[in-house]
């Protein structure tokens, strides 16, 4: 039996700082000397290929059914809708991509978030609230840091079809 990495989800709506939040956590893993990934698409041989002591995902709806289940740690980024919206405006550039973001938002953006991504919070392990703050990725990486000092033997699950691909 092989000891497979920790896996942790950081969970969000658009423009809710998931990237951000994940960098600062590789940084901050990478710097005690952790051997971390952080991927968009989890293929069957990923842990087969490439040994590490931590995969980072992120996403919107990543703690859904059987994913879920994959997950060592689950976290949620809870950052109010007017926040958001403030951060997907100050990239734009003229007034009709101001418009564009504004029509895109009501009709897709916000009822998707209230439909399918705050469902993801009450999933969550830990949820951080607002903006997040160097504490909060200190709270994530020493939950990190203790998973994988627990060494408990995180056996390889090997998925149900050869054909397994999933983006998340």
């Amino acid at each position: 039996m092989s000891l497979r990495p920790v896996v942790v989800g950081v969970c969000g709506g658009v423009a809710a700082g998931k990237r951000l939040f994940t960098r600062s956590l590789l940084s901050r893993l990478r710097s005690r000397g952790c051997t971390v990934e952080e991927v968009e698409m989890v293929t069957a041989n990923m842990f087969k290929e490439n040994r590490m002591d931590c995969l980072l995902l992120r996403g919107m709806t990543l703690f859904t059914d059987q994913p879920r289940n994959y997950f060592d740690l689950k976290i949620f980024l809870d950052v109010d809708a007017d926040i958001r919206l403030c951060r997907i405006l100050s990239s734009t550039t003229t007034f009709d991509d101001m418009r564009r973001q504004l029509t895109r938002y009501q009709s897709l953006t916000r009822p998707y978030h209230v439909q399918s991504v705050l469902k993801q919070r009450t999933l969550a392990d830990l949820c951080f609230n607002g903006s997040f703050q160097e504490k909060d990725v200190d709270s994530a990486s020493r939950r990190i840091l203790q998973l994988m000092k627990d060494g408990k033997e995180r056996p390889e699950e090997e998925p149900d079809d050869d054909d397994y691909t999933r983006s998340l």
